[in-house]
Parts: C-alpha cells; sequence; structure tokens
C-alpha cells in the first residue's frame, strides 16, 4: 500500500516545480533491474514508458512498473 498524504504531495509540488526542470517533472519511484531491489525515489523530467501516472494538484508521480505492482492500490489522500 502507499498512501501519498497531502503534506507529501506538497513536498512532491515543491521540488518538482524547480525552474530548473521540465513542465512534466515529477518523482519516480522504481528500483534497479533486480525486481526484488529496494525501491528507489528520484526526481525525473518525464515518466518512462510503462510507468503509471498518480497526477493532483500539480503533483505528479511516476510509478515504474515494479514499483505499480508492489503497490497496485497507490494513492493519495485529502
Amino acid at each position: 500500500m502507499l498512501t501519498i498524504t497531502p503534506d507529501a504531495m506538497d513536498i512532491i509540488r515543491r521540488v518538482t516545480e524547480h525552474p530548473k526542470l521540465d513542465n512534466g517533472a515529477g518523482l519516480r519511484i522504481g528500483s534497479r533491474p533486480d525486481p526484488s531491489a529496494p525501491l528507489r525515489v528520484h526526481v525525473t523530467d518525464h515518466p518512462e514508458p510503462g510507468d503509471r501516472v498518480l497526477e493532483r494538484d500539480g503533483a505528479r508521480l511516476y510509478l515504474a512498473p515494479v514499483a505499480a505492482e508492489r503497490a497496485p492500490d497507490a494513492s493519495w489522500t485529502r
């Protein structure tokens, strides 16, 4: 389960609205090629093919297929 709180959404939005980033920037949750590897988070300019995109109020979160598989019910809270 992955639930993104309002505070987390605000942080995601502030990080990805940095003026040096593209308009489609977001945080991506993924892993190294080994699917059993721990998930990691990084800023990216755009989603990769196959990413699940979660967007709300200007905050963008991209879930790599392995992350989406581990958190199929990922959602925002209010």
